[in-house]
C-alpha cells in the first residue's frame, strides 16, 4: 500500500532529555532517516509506490538480527535457533535504556495506539515454531502480510544499513534502537492507509523471529504464507 504523501518526513522523534534516548541523538536520527529512506526506495514498485507492509516489516526484521548480531555471541547456522536473552535486553528487556521497541512504542503514541502487543506470547509462539513451516508465526490479517519474506532484507540490506552505522559512528546496540526508529517512523508515516495496531503486531512478530535464528546468507526462495501475490 502507497505511503501517504500528508506526513513525507514524520518520524518518531524521542526527547533528547530523554532518560532512554541514545547518547548521540542526532547521529541515530540523521541514521533513521537514511534507513527510512533506504526502505521507501527498496521497497517501491516502478511507479514509485511504497508497499509499507513490506517495509516495515523488513525494518523489524533487520533490528531482530542486528540484536542478535549486536551480542557478540557466534551465530547459529541460518534459520537454526538462536538461544534468547541477551538480544531480548537490546530489543525491548532492558528498562534503563532505549531498545528498538521502546522506539515503536513511542510511535505508537504518536498514532494514536494505546494497546500495545504483550511480547511474552509471541516469544513462546515463536521458539514453537522455529524450524517448521509456520515460521515466523504471524497473527495479522492475510491483506497486511508483506510481499516478500522479510528475512530476506537480511543477506538484501544489512550492508548499507550496517555501513549506515559506522559512518554516523553508532555502536551495535545504538544501531538496533535506528531501525525501531525507523519501523516506528514508518508505522507514522503509513498510518492512514496501514492500520497502525496491526503494522506494530507485524513489527513485534518479525522482530522476535528474527531475534530467534541465525540470519539467512541468501535470499530464501519464497514458499511461505507470509507473502501476497
Amino acid at each position: 500500500m502507497s505511503e501517504p504523501l500528508d506526513s513525507p518526513r514524520a518520524l518518531a522523534s524521542p526527547s533528547s532529555s530523554d532518560h532512554r534516548t541514545p547518547g548521540d541523538y542526532g547521529s541515530v536520527k540523521n541514521a533513521a532517516e537514511e534507513i527510512v529512506a533506504l526502505m521507501l526506495e527498496t521497497y517501491a514498485d516502478g511507479s514509485g509506490k511504497v508497499y509499507g507492509e513490506t517495509a516495515i516489516a523488513a525494518a523489524a526484521a533487520l533490528a531482530g538480527e542486528f540484536a542478535l548480531r549486536a551480542t557478540g555471541l557466534p551465530l547459529p547456522p541460518p534459520g537454526a535457533l538462536a538461544v534468547g536473552g541477551v538480544q531480548d535486553g537490546i530489543l525491548f528487556a532492558d528498562p534503563t535504556r532505549a531498545t528498538a521497541w521502546s522506539m515503536i512504542t513511542r510511535a505508537a503514541g504518536v498514532a494514536g495506539v494505546a494497546a500495545l502487543p504483550d511480547l511474552a506470547p509471541i516469544i513462546i509462539r515463536t521458539l514453537g515454531a522455529v524450524g517448521t513451516p509456520r515460521f515466523p508465526p504471524l497473527t495479522i490479517p492475510p491483506q497486511y502480510l508483506p510481499r516478500e519474506p522479510a528475512f530476506n532484507a537480511g543477506p538484501r540490506l544489512r550492508a548499507t544499513v550496517r555501513n549506515i552505522g559506522e559512518r554516523q559512528r553508532l555502536s551495535p546496540s545504538d544501531l538496533v534502537v535506528v531501525l525501531g526508529w525507523a519501523v516506528g517512523s514508518m508505522i507514522i508515516r503509513t498510518r492512514l492507509t496501514l492500520p497502525p495496531a496491526i503494522m506494530i503486531q507485524l513489527a513485534a512478530e518479525i522482530m522476535i523471529a528474527a531475534s530467534r535464528v541465525g540470519p539467512l546468507d541468501q535470499p530464501a526462495v519464497d514458499r511461505s504464507r507470509a507473502a501476497v501475490h
